[in-house]
């Protein structure tokens, strides 16, 4: 079973696998490639009680982006605490063996990057282009005044829509692999 503290656990990997079909194919929701090594999937848990089982996305890490499982575990809580409107929040994670992932919530309505680059027939008006960028602002701002100044890779595809269409910050790029991603200091001031 999961261990938790405040809307943050640690999940094993048999409750996210169960979670996740299996790691399903299906249910990868991130792009792939080369330059997307990680994987993003969709699941939910398993719920003990009655009423919906809440719906998540699985980050897997590769294999040797993450060494060392108590720095993992450590970075993983830090960002577990942060909690904020306009993220996309962290609520656990799992270190099995090689195995490294991240759990946050799902948000069922895709990326910036789709509504901005792929949707031709569905383009952002400008309006909605500023409030982006406001509740972006308003998300680095929260994260840079808890002592967690550091974006990495800022781009539309890190930029999600909840199910109402609100936009929130991803906050699995807050966990730095020390290997090849280089960090972008966010000021507020």
């Amino acid at each position: 079973g999961s261990s938790s503290e405040a809307g943050f656990a640690e999940f094993s990997l048999a409750e996210l696998r169960a979670a996740t079909g299996g790691f399903a194919a299906e249910n990868i929701v991130s792009e792939s490639g080369d330059k997307a090594p990680n994987f993003v999937y969709r699941g939910r848990l398993q719920q003990h009680g009655q009423g919906p089982r809440p719906a998540i996305a699985v980050k897997k890490f590769g294999k040797m982006a993450w060494p060392d499982p108590k720095q993992f575990a450590e970075e993983a809580r830090g960002v577990g605490r942060l909690r904020h409107r306009r993220l996309a929040n962290l609520i656990g994670y799992c270190c099995d063996g090689d195995e490294r992932l991240l759990v946050a919530e799902f948000m069922p309505n895709d990326t910036l990057a789709k509504h901005v680059f792929h949707w031709e027939n569905q383009t952002i008006e400008w309006a909605m282009r500023l409030r982006v960028a406001y509740h972006i602002a308003e998300a680095l701002d929260y994260c840079s005044n808890e002592g967690r100044p550091l974006y990495h890779d800022l781009n539309a595809y890190r930029v999600l829509f909840d199910e109402v269409s609100n936009q929130l910050l991803c906050t699995t790029r807050f966990i730095l692999s020390l290997y090849g991603e280089k960090p972008i200091v966010v000021s507020s001031g």
